[in-house]
């Protein structure tokens, strides 16, 4: 995933969570997650007192990018 820019991996993550049962998140990192909310992918930061809670969604593109370059794992 190195050389996968923010844009393909956006495309190619939502193109996986369109297909999965509804509340399946991608988690990026252990404090970050990804979801389809029926439009669009949604990427959000976990709180860190209740990590199955979002603190804040941020955008892909505004984020330090080679933080989340780092297997994806899918949950139910």
């Amino acid at each position: 995933m190195s050389d996968l820019p923010p844009e393909a991996f956006d495309n190619q993550i939502g193109m996986f969570l369109r297909d999965l049962p509804r509340g399946t998140v991608a988690e990026l990192t252990d404090f970050a997650v990804a979801y389809w909310d029926g439009r669009q992918v949604v990427y959000a930061y976990l709180r860190d007192d209740r990590p199955e809670q979002i603190e804040e969604e941020f955008d892909l593109s505004d984020c330090v990018w080679i933080e989340l370059q780092k297997p994806t794992t899918m949950v139910s």
